[in-house]
């Protein structure tokens, strides 16, 4: 049965590189929250750490917690570099990713199109955007073998790297056509680099998976929680219920906010949902 903070999932990356899965579900569960994000980049359900899939599916089981969905590897992957040999290597990684989230249980699978495309000349541009089309249109075929869908998540680029995709929602999804793929936007990222996704994401539709909520103070990728620094939180919830959007509110923070204590930033987590709760059930 749904309850209204299951319109929240939190992601594991708040404690990525200071506690480990089987520290931080427990607590998680404990604070009320019943769906996560996991968070597959150097740690937690990333295939480069081989982590126990068994014994941490065992143990959300126990908890009573579901995988919403899993964020696959880009650190080190030179994700969108245009060396043609680099995507059996993309495809091998983030494709075990994809299994994992799988065999966790996750819906949705959040990949990023490229992470590391510097010192490329202009003549590059092209092929580093041909070949990041390559790379998550091959994912959407794996994805799609194992009953997961995939959600491509609005990037935040230098300038000059906005000649692959630009940095817009509106920009992904005319890269993207296919409409087994669909799409992340990061209310961050959004606010960093001028994206109006009160606009765009009614034009996603039925393509707009997931939510990554999350705020900064227009200069840094801070992570903070969605009501903090410059993003218009409530604006935004209104657009979506506006388009009929069903899907989760995915809380994507940084220890950083706590000056570095996971343990901090999953209190002010649940609190925040409390009270973004309580301001809901009062608006007409």
């Amino acid at each position: 049965m749904e309850r209204p903070c299951d319109r929240y999932a939190l992601s594991t990356a708040f404690a990525s590189k200071k506690a480990s899965l089987e520290e931080i579900l427990p607590s998680i569960a404990r604070h009320g929250f019943r769906f996560v994000e996991l968070w597959a980049d150097e740690d937690h359900c990333d295939p480069r750490v081989q982590p126990d899939v068994k014994g941490l599916r065992s143990l959300m089981d126990s908890l009573g917690l579901e995988a919403h969905s899993v964020h696959t590897p880009y650190t080190g992957l030179k994700l969108g570099h245009p060396r043609p040999e680099l995507l059996s290597e993309w495809l091998r990684i983030v494709g075990r990713a994809l299994e994992i989230g799988a065999d966790m249980g996750a819906r949705i699978a959040v990949v990023h199109p490229n992470s590391d495309v510097e010192g490329l000349s202009d003549d590059d541009y092209a092929d580093s955007k041909n070949l990041s089309i390559e790379f998550v249109n091959s994912l959407a075929n794996r994805a799609e073998t194992l009953g997961i869908r995939l959600a491509v998540e609005t990037m935040l680029m230098p300038a000059p790297l906005t000649r692959l995709f630009g940095s817009s929602l509106g920009e992904l999804l005319e890269a993207f056509p296919d409409a087994r793929i669909g799409f992340c936007p990061d209310l961050g990222h959004a606010a960093l680099t001028g994206d109006d996704l009160i606009h765009h994401m009614p034009i996603a539709g039925e393509r707009l998976l997931s939510i990554h909520a999350d705020s900064n103070d227009g200069q840094t990728d801070l992570h903070l929680l969605p009501s903090q620094g410059v993003v218009d939180w409530e604006g935004v919830k209104q657009a979506l219920r506006g388009m009929g959007y069903k899907g989760r509110y995915v809380l994507e923070l940084s220890s950083g906010m706590s000056g570095g204590d996971p343990w901090r930033t999953l209190d002010l987590a649940a609190e925040f949902v409390r009270k973004d709760l309580t301001t809901s059930e009062e608006e007409p």
